[in-house]
Formats: C-alpha cells, structure tokens, sequence
C-alpha cells in the first residue's frame, strides 16, 4: 500500500501467491487452496476452495516447495506436510525430556509463569495465531486471546498475574496488557507501524523490554516504564532506547536482578548472545562463542540459557560484579 501500512486480507493461511487470473492460492493445514482477489481493493471474495494436497510443505516455517509460473503452471514437490504437531515437553540438568501438553498442535514461543502454574503458548492451529493457556495442574488448554488479529510473543510479569503481548491490527502493531486469568479486556500499552515485540519484564514489574524490527533501520532494543498505581490498568511512559547500532539487536532479557540485559546481535556477521549493564552504561561481554540466540536468565541469578546455532540449549554458569560480568564456559 501506498501508505506503507498492512492489511490483513485472509485469516488462516500461509505461504500465499498471487496469481495473474485474479487468485490467491495460499497453504493451510497441509493443503493448497484458492480464492479470489481483487488487488486494487486488497479484498478478497467468496470461500476459498481446496486444489491440491500432497505437496512438501512446513507449517511451523510457512515454506512450501511450490513454484507458480504467470500462466498459471504449477511446480512442486510431492510429499506431506511437516510441523502440523509440535510437542511442548519439559527438558532437565541432563537433557531428559518428558511431554508437557499431552496434545500437539502447531505451538511456539511457549512462556511458563513464575510461580509454575501455567504456561502460555502461541496457537498457530485453526484460525490463529492466538495465546493459549496450559494449566499445568489440570492439564486443561484455555484461549487466552481469540479476536483472530494475530497475537504474539507473550511475555510474564513477575506476579504471575499478567502477561504482555504483540498484537497486529489492519497492519498497525501494538502491545497489550492483560490479566492472565481473561478476566478484562486488556489494555493497549503502544502502538507503532513496525513490529514492537516484548520481550521480558524488570523484577519489580515496572519495565518491558522489547525490540523494534522497521525495515529501513533494522531491530534496536527499547523499554518501556509502566505506572503500575492501578496494576489492572497500568500507565505506560514513552519508549526509551536501549540500544541501537548498524547492527541488528533482539530479544532483550532482563537478568533476575534487573541490572543487566542479555541480547542477541548479528554486529560479528552471525548471531550471537551478549550481556550489557543496565541502566545503560559502559561494557559488553559476549556470552555465546559459536552462535546464538533467545537468551533467558535461570530465576536463581546463576545461570544463563540460550540456542546455540546448531539448536542445542546451552547453559553458562555466571557472576554478575558491580561493573563486570563474569561467565563460565557453556555446556
């Protein structure tokens, strides 16, 4: 658009193509499917229909081996669908797992409560992606958010009462909060036209730290203060820039003291994590050797977990000084 905005045009779909007869064809659930559209009114029309199955495709990715000439000559490559269950399982000191949500589904970026009761997962199944809840007592799954406008990225805060979220309406992104148990509407705390994605909460609840994605200046790490007078209805500050470098810096994880932020960065060509003090002042100690990414601090201020690039989980053992952080080799 003209504009530079976003419009939501079909929910329930991935990987879509459109095609010079006035079509759009687009993957769901394994499936390819078609349905009319107008691309001067960005609008679609009628029901979409099914027409073809079978094709190689990755619904956690949204990739599929499929190419479309402007005739109309369809190429792909014939197999199944991959990623349409993903099991959440818990994983220990030695790598042992065992089932967490005893049904998969299509879930990502699961978050567990500070005080182990529930997890909150992202849904990309059906008409999603919304936020689920998983109680891990009952073993009950309950929608947390269901207004199919694409919610994401949830994120605890420390009292195990609310959770910040992303949201995208009509191609305008915002941040909400809202009360973990569904009991009010949640309350809008940002909105931007680029992507905002919280990312952790400071321990005393008053701070989110979140990183911005626009395409012209790439990610930055921001926080945002919150007024927490009424904590149902808390009142944001403006936005106050973290970090912001040529390079491209994301996920923003407040250490359980709230004096350090662990980040990722592709500043050495490749991704990697680091750890700068907070608020802002001098040093940076990278914490990752051979890549890395999604850095979380363990509650017991002793350890720090990140993906290697390989997808292992890797744990580095860590001492935080007034004005140095100290780390010991990753395993």
């Amino acid at each position: 658009m003209q504009t530079g905005q976003t419009k939501a045009i079909h929910h329930g779909g991935y990987n879509a193509r459109y095609l010079s007869s006035g079509h759009l064809v687009f993957f769901r659930q394994g499936s390819l499917f078609g349905l009319r559209f107008n691309p001067s009114r960005l609008e679609t029309s009628g029901q979409p229909v099914r027409l073809l199955d079978g094709v190689a495709a990755d619904v956690a990715s949204g990739g599929a081996d499929l190419t479309m000439s402007r005739t109309g000559t369809l190429v792909y490559r014939a197999g199944k669908a991959t990623g349409q269950g993903l099991p959440v399982v818990w994983i220990d000191s030695n790598g042992k797992t065992e089932p967490l949500i005893s049904r998969p589904d299509i879930y990502f970026d699961p978050r567990l409560s500070p005080d182990l009761r529930s997890l909150a997962i992202v849904n990309a199944g059906n008409n999603g992606p919304d936020i689920d809840m998983w109680d891990i007592q009952r073993q009950m799954m309950s929608p947390l958010t269901s207004n199919r406008h694409n919610n994401l990225y949830p994120v605890w805060t420390p009292d195990s009462r609310h959770l910040v979220f992303e949201s995208r309406w009509e191609g305008v992104h915002t941040m909400w909060w809202t009360r973990a148990d569904g009991g009010s509407e949640p309350r809008k705390l940002l909105e931007a036209h680029q992507s905002i994605i919280p990312y952790s909460v400071s321990p005393d609840g008053r701070r989110i730290a979140f990183y911005e994605s626009s395409p012209a200046a790439g990610m930055d790490l921001w926080t945002l203060s919150l007024d927490l007078s009424d904590v149902h209805n808390p009142k944001p500050g403006s936005p106050e820039l973290f970090l912001q470098t040529s390079a491209d810096e994301s996920q923003p994880a407040f250490s359980p003291d709230g004096n350090w932020i662990a980040y990722t960065s592709d500043e050495s060509r490749s991704n990697q994590v680091y750890v700068r003090p907070f608020p802002p002042g001098p040093g940076k100690w990278q914490i990752s050797r051979e890549g890395g990414s999604w850095p979380r601090f363990a509650r017991d201020g002793k350890q720090l977990f990140y993906v290697a690039a390989d997808g292992h989980l890797m744990a580095v053992d860590y001492q935080a000084k007034v004005d140095s952080f100290e780390i010991g080799r990753a395993s």
